[in-house]
């Protein structure tokens, strides 16, 4: 009965529960503590690796200096660098998260960082772990680098009477530009974004962004006087608000010359960073995407010594693939390329010798698009902002000779070229054929350093196949055949002698020839590309 009563007694269960329960609190508050410092160790360790990717970023070529800068200061002692990694971010959301960063050793835009830090445990030895847990974090960021690129701006500077009449055809409407109003342009600069501001305003349209205003059709003389509203040029602004009533009343889309990139979600400028474009190019252009055939046929009188009349011929196609003359974004995201184009150049010259009356000179040229691909955008602290752009010439042919005039528009046919007769008398006939082909030119790289930026500075890059201007390449190469009944003078004479007038001509006919087609933003053999902006972004965390 004794043991039975020792059974039912239940005095001093509740030290043994208590007992137990303060072991188990114990064990659960020493887990806490070490829990919450590893976890405050994380979120510090975290932050360092956010600090050192960002400062990697800026400058991903020395990301590792960048990253142990960052390490060595004193709040982020404990911690230690594991791997700086260079690559390039697509921020792009049909990417999957995890392949939008790719390494890049050589123009990299982006950095990912990994360290190491970890925390002292306090009681967690109790509970199998060991005196120090290890942590480490990894962290990317990227800097948007961004450039703004242009294909074709050069002018030549010529005669007004050239300019004026050529302009004057592209836009369906006499324009009355004078030499002085045609300098004034071609020196005028403009910030691509206050004239689109400014646009906006005088268009009136229910748009937000400066990407939908030049997707809209916008009327051609608000472009130009919107051209004239921007220009710090008085003189420009008085010639552009005369043109803006003189064009023809048609419609403009902006969108298929230039491309905004990044800044098409814009809405406003930024006066502190423009993006200087050339007056006349805008106008240019803006009157090429305005006409409803791009061709072009006039009987220009230059004044250019040795030249007495010219028969102009253009026929511009389509850019391929709608690539546009100026553009906005990040390395290896922008291309520009001009338009193709054929041009017929019928001139005759003064003063031709031994009586052989006027010489003819028809001068043909087939182009396809110049081409201009932006890639690299180096925003490095050491060298200062500096864009690369791989530039292909203008190729093609290039040709004294006779064509078919009726197929001359159909680009989808192959120009057939014949002699040429550049003189004809009763009894002496003179034919001629010379034919250059600009080909097999690769891409040539042609850097901008931050003052060709700042000095709106033009590069050219060439074909090997002309050397001292186009038509002198062709007089140097071109066949002459003379044919004389009667007259007493050797075929060898009259050729020499023909061939030193076409010599002596050749600078006049390059001059006519490099005026008349930089007018439609295109040069023979060449490709003229320009850095018009160049914004350096803020690194930012990606991933």
């Amino acid at each position: 009965m004794k043991r039975l009563r020792n059974w039912r007694d239940r005095r001093g269960n509740i030290s043994i529960v208590m007992a137990g329960g303060l072991t188990m609190l114990t064990a659960a508050g020493a887990l806490g503590v070490d829990t919450a410092s590893l976890f405050l160790e994380r979120r510090r360790v975290q932050g360092i690796a956010d600090a050192a990717a960002m400062a990697a970023a800026s400058a991903p070529l020395t990301g590792e200096d960048e990253a142990r800068a960052v390490l060595a200061f004193p709040a982020n002692g404990g911690t230690s660098l594991v791997a700086v990694i260079p690559g390039r971010y697509t921020a792009d959301p049909t990417i999957a998260a995890d392949a939008r960063f790719q390494t890049d050793w050589i123009a990299p835009d982006a950095a990912r960082v990994t360290v190491e830090g970890g925390a002292d445990t306090i009681f967690g030895r109790a509970l199998g772990l060991g005196p120090r847990v290890a942590i480490s974090a990894t962290a990317t960021a990227a800097r948007i680098d961004t450039a703004a690129i242009s294909i074709g701006t050069r002018f030549a500077a010529l005669d007004g009477g050239v300019a004026n009449a050529v302009l004057s055809g592209l836009a369906g409407s006499e324009l009355s530009l004078s030499v002085m109003d045609y300098n004034a342009l071609s020196s005028a600069d403009v910030d691509l974004l206050t004239w689109l501001d400014a646009l906006h305003g005088k268009a009136d349209l229910d748009v937000g962004t400066f990407g939908e205003l030049i997707a809209a059709d916008i009327r051609l003389s608000d472009a130009i006087s919107a051209l004239a509203d921007t220009t710090a040029s008085l003189h420009a602004a008085q010639v552009l608000r005369a043109l803006a009533g003189r064009v023809a009343d048609r419609n403009v889309r902006l969108r298929d010359v230039i491309d905004l990139g990044p800044l098409a979600e814009s809405s406003s400028a930024d006066p502190k960073r423009p993006i200087t474009v050339g007056a006349l190019s805008l106008l240019r252009e803006a009157i090429l995407i305005g006409g409803e055939a791009r061709a072009l046929t006039l009987d220009l009188s230059p004044a250019i010594p040795g030249l007495t009349s010219t028969r102009y011929r253009l026929e511009i196609g389509e850019r391929t693939n709608a690539t546009p003359w100026l553009a906005v974004g990040r390395a290896r995201q922008v291309t520009v390329r001009t338009a193709q184009a054929r041009l017929l150049l019928d001139t005759r010259l003064l003063n031709a010798p031994l009586g052989l009356g006027t010489i003819r000179v028809p001068i043909v040229a087939e182009l396809a698009s110049a081409e201009g691909h932006l890639s690299q955008v180096d925003c490095s602290r050491g060298t200062g902002p500096a864009a690369t752009i791989d530039v292909v010439p203008s190729l093609g042919r290039v040709a004294i000779a006779d064509i078919d005039e009726g197929s001359f528009s159909q680009f989808t046919l192959p120009l057939v070229l014949r002699r040429a007769t550049v003189a004809a008398l009763p009894l002496v006939s003179a034919t001629a054929l010379a034919d250059i082909r600009l080909e097999g030119t690769t891409a040539q790289a042609v850097r901008f350093n931050a003052d060709d930026i700042a000095a709106g500075r033009t590069k050219s890059v060439h074909t090997n196949n002309i050397v001292g201007g186009v038509a002198a390449s062709l007089v140097r190469s071109v066949d002459l055949r003379v044919s004389v009944l009667g007259l007493g003078l050797s075929a060898g004479v009259l050729t020499s002698t023909l061939g030193n007038t076409l010599s002596v001509a050749a600078p006049a006919l390059d001059a006519l020839l490099d005026t008349t087609l930089s007018l439609a933003g295109l040069q023979l053999g060449e490709a003229d590309v320009k850095v018009d902006a160049l914004r350096c972004g803020v690194p930012l965390l990606v991933g």
